[in-house]
This record gives structure tokens, C-alpha cells and sequence, in this order.
């Protein structure tokens, strides 16, 4: 009887026990294939952030390669507008001195003149008032040698 009794609580033991590592298992099973889930999951997105990367990272070199090449065209620009601009002013500098040398000629030139001006027409006024008094001696000349002195 104590035999029996010891048999029957060693096997209902064991069915309980059976039951509770039969939950354990499970629980077990589900955090495993839940664990794989999970990593694939992470795994295939891990793949899609390492693609779009990738082509971040192309589009990345991509415009810095471009910013270079119109950063180096710009500054080559800039030097030649650079030059230019030495030229022009170089040229604007000439033409300003050559305005203000043939500006200051042609006011010599103009004082020079002004004063022929001036001495010519004092030439003309004396003769203006010289001219009736030749015009007289012609006249009397004229009748003079009309009457035939």
C-alpha cells in the first residue's frame, strides 16, 4: 500500500512536472522561433537600410563631385573676369589720361585761338574805321583822275 501510494505520487509528480516542462518547451519554442522572426526581420531590414545607404552614398559622392567641378569651374571664371577687369581698368586708367591730355590741348588750342580771335578782330575793327577814310581817298582819287588832273 505505501508502495502504491509512493507509485501514484511519483506519477501524478511526474505528469505535473511532465505538464510544466511540456509549457516550458513551448514557451521555449515560441521565444526561439519568435527569436528567428525577429532576426530575419532585422536581417532583411538591416539589408534595406544598407541598400538605401548605398545609394545615398552614390548620390552623396555624386553631388560633391559635381560641387567640385562647379566650384572649380566658378573660380576659373572668376580669375578670368579677374584678368579682364585688370585689362578694362588698365584701359578705363589710358583713356582717362588720354581724355585729360587731349582735353588740356584742346583748351590750349582754344586759349590759342581766342586770342587770334581777339587780335583779328581788332584788326578788323582798325580797319572798319580806316575803311571810310580810304573809301574818301579812293573817291577823290576816282575824281581826280575823272576830271583827268
Amino acid at each position: 500500500a505505501e508502495q502504491k501510494e509512493l507509485i501514484q505520487k511519483i506519477t501524478d509528480n511526474f505528469f505535473k512536472v511532465k505538464d510544466e516542462l511540456d509549457a516550458k518547451t513551448e514557451l521555449v519554442q515560441k521565444i526561439t522561433d519568435n527569436y528567428f522572426k525577429v532576426t530575419g526581420e532585422l536581417k532583411d531590414k538591416i539589408e534595406e537600410l544598407q541598400a538605401s545607404n548605398a545609394e545615398k552614398e552614390k548620390t552623396i559622392k555624386q553631388i560633391t563631385d559635381n560641387y567640385f567641378k562647379v566650384t572649380g569651374e566658378l573660380n576659373d571664371k572668376i580669375e578670368e573676369l579677374q584678368a579682364q577687369n585688370a585689362e578694362q581698368k588698365e584701359l578705363i586708367k589710358k583713356m582717362t589720361d588720354n581724355y585729360f591730355k587731349v582735353t588740356g590741348e584742346l583748351n590750349d588750342k582754344i586759349e590759342e585761338l581766342q586770342a587770334k580771335n581777339a587780335e583779328q578782330a581788332r584788326t578788323i575793327e582798325q580797319s572798319r574805321r580806316r575803311t571810310p577814310l580810304y573809301i574818301g581817298i579812293a573817291l577823290i582819287a576816282g575824281y581826280f583822275i575823272g576830271q583827268g588832273i
